[in-house]
């Protein structure tokens, strides 16, 4: 049983599943400069932080069922190089923090239905040291001094099951919703599919989050 790091170390990840694992600290599935695309990361636990991820940079992440005290908890001293971009962050439960905590930026997210864990919760909002930019959040994010929230919003992402596969935005604010990046069409990046291998775009823009509709125009 390791202390940091349950189930990877400092690796980069394509199209990975961590699942079930056990870390005595931090880290939970993952610890350190990991990069990750288009992985599920899902009931993991770290008793003292990150359960889905302590630090890293993370792209069309589906982080669902993690247990720790702060689910993408990042390093305390202000690690901004960390990331999180079109992640999506439901069902967790920790004692700090909502979606993700104390991370460097999150963009393009979905942080809804993240709880708490028993012995309640601190800052009950998803917080980065840098910046939030056009996430949809439960509760409106909060940044260190200096830095920046730009273009958020609370709202219910209205999730939908498309062909057995879940967490498919229906709110058709978050359709479409996505501040571009070139990787999301260069067909040679990974990152342009998303955690279920579909196109990262079908429609105008892609959509908020890790999952891109297949049905072009489904909203609510």
């Amino acid at each position: 049983m390791y202390a940091c790091g349950g189930g990877a170390h400092s690796v980069t990840a394509v199209n990975c599943r961590f699942e079930g694992n056990y870390a005595n600290y931090r880290g939970g599935a993952m610890y350190g400069a990991c990069k990750t695309y288009n992985c599920t990361v899902v009931g993991n636990v770290a008793p003292g932080g990150g359960a889905g991820a302590w630090s890293g940079e993370h792209y069309n992440g589906l982080f669902v069922g993690n247990t720790g005290n702060g689910i993408m908890d990042y390093e305390a001293n202000g690690n901004t190089s960390s990331c999180a971009v079109n992640c999506t962050f439901v069902g967790n439960a920790s004692a700090q923090g909502l979606g993700f905590y104390q991370i460097g930026t999150a963009i393009n997210c979905v942080s809804w239905g993240n709880g708490r864990k028993s012995g309640g919760i601190s800052s009950p909002y998803d917080y980065a040291y840098k910046a939030v930019s056009n996430c949809c959040c439960a509760v409106l994010p909060q940044v260190r001094a200096g830095g920046d929230v730009y273009g958020c919003f609370v709202a219910d992402p209205k999730f939908r099951t498309i062909g057995g596969k879940d967490y498919y935005v229906g709110n058709k604010d978050c359709k479409n919703a996505s501040l571009p990046f070139d990787w999301m069409t260069d067909a040679n990046d990974a990152r342009s599919k998303d955690v279920y291998g579909n196109p990262r775009v079908i429609g105008t823009a892609a959509d908020l989050g890790a999952v891109e509709s297949k049905i072009f125009g489904l909203s609510v």
